[in-house]
Order: C-alpha cells, then sequence, then structure tokens
C-alpha cells in the first residue's frame, strides 16, 4: 500500500537533519501552518497544501540521488544506455532502460544529465501522485503553482514544445498507472523525448 503524503513527511524529517522551519521556508508556508499540519489540526485547504509538500518531498529525493559521490565508468552497458537516451533525446521518442538494481543505470543517467543540461532528471519513488511529479516538472520548467489539476499539465507541455529538452524518469517502477498516462500525454503535447528507468517490472507495467 502507498504511503500517505504524512507518513512520507515523518520519514524524511526522522533521516534528514532539517528542521520543521527550513522545511517551512522552502514550501513556502509558515511555521504555523507546518506544526499545525503534523498534528492534524491544519483548519486550512490540506489538499493544497500536502500538494507542496509533495513537489518539495520529491525535490528533495531527486536531489539526494544527485549527490551520490560514485565513479561514472563508460562500460559497455553505460555505453548501451547512453545510446537509448541519446536516441530519445536526438529524436524526441520514447524509451524505456530496465535491469536489476547495481547495474549502474542511475549513475550513467546522472553522467549523461550532467552533459547536456537541457534535461530534466527526477526520480520517483512509492507514495507520489502524478500531481507530484507534475508539480515537480512545473518547477523545473518555470509554470506558476497558481494553476492546478490538467491545466497544469497543458501549460508544462505548452512550454516544453519546441524545447528539445528530455524527460528522465529513474526508478519509474514506483509510478503510478495514472503518473504513467500523464508523462505520455506530455511526450505527446510537447515533442519532448522521455525515457523510463528502473527495475524489469517498469517493463510490463508500460
Amino acid at each position: 500500500m502507498a504511503k500517505t503524503v504524512r507518513e512520507l513527511f515523518n520519514d524524511y524529517m526522522e533521516h534528514s537533519d532539517k528542521s520543521q522551519n527550513a522545511v517551512s521556508q522552502s514550501i513556502g508556508v509558515s511555521t504555523t501552518v507546518l506544526s499545525q499540519w503534523i498534528n492534524e489540526k491544519y483548519p486550512g485547504d490540506i489538499i493544497k497544501l500536502e500538494k507542496k509538500i509533495e513537489s518539495y518531498l520529491l525535490r528533495e529525493f531527486t536531489r539526494s540521488t544527485h549527490m551520490v559521490n560514485e565513479q561514472f565508468v563508460k562500460t559497455k552497458l553505460a555505453h548501451e544506455i547512453l545510446e537509448v537516451l541519446s536516441y530519445c533525446h536526438t529524436f524526441k521518442d520514447m524509451g524505456v532502460v530496465y535491469g536489476s538494481p547495481g547495474l549502474g543505470k542511475t549513475i550513467t543517467a546522472q553522467e549523461y544529465h550532467r552533459n547536456h543540461p537541457d534535461t530534466i532528471f527526477l526520480t520517483a519513488f512509492q507514495g507520489f501522485t502524478w500531481t507530484a511529479i507534475v508539480g515537480h516538472l512545473a518547477d523545473i520548467v518555470g509554470v506558476t503553482n497558481r494553476i492546478s489539476g490538467y491545466r497544469k499539465v497543458q501549460r508544462v507541455a505548452e512550454v516544453l514544445r519546441g524545447s528539445d529538452r528530455l524527460i528522465i524518469i529513474d526508478e519509474a517502477q514506483f509510478l503510478s498507472n495514472s503518473s504513467l498516462e500523464i508523462v505520455r500525454s506530455i511526450h505527446d503535447q510537447s515533442g519532448v523525448g522521455v525515457v523510463y528507468m528502473g527495475q524489469p517490472s517498469v517493463m510490463s507495467r508500460l
């Protein structure tokens, strides 16, 4: 069963050195509002607030994966992964890279991302909704948070259209069916390339 936003937030705070004050500033709400939500006493729009928290947690999780200090080695497998990324980037196609953990998929994708700053790299994990993924993409491309739902999807696609960018989604096996469909919709509307990366189960999901 997917974890709730509250459970994901509690896990994050347990393993993070961030204070509630620091988190509230990053989310863009007061410490009082965050404290009320934590204690299940927030009287405002909980759905709107939790979307902000989801987006923040996704950014933090993605950022943490970029901080892994492993040296990139261009093995035969890495070369094949880079070819898939390059092809989808150049021809604005959709691709899948899958395999068991420990094969170097993430490190290789991060290396491609470092060498191609126009790419968008994000990491999915269990419990995140399609709205969080769209929110993360919106933050990257500069789409306002004043719009929501499918209007935001359309606006993200509009901004990406003609940009020649590539979206790389690591740990894609954790994407829900609705998330897969939304990413596919963004690809169809914008024409940007998309590469899903993850464990073998991601292939059967697609």
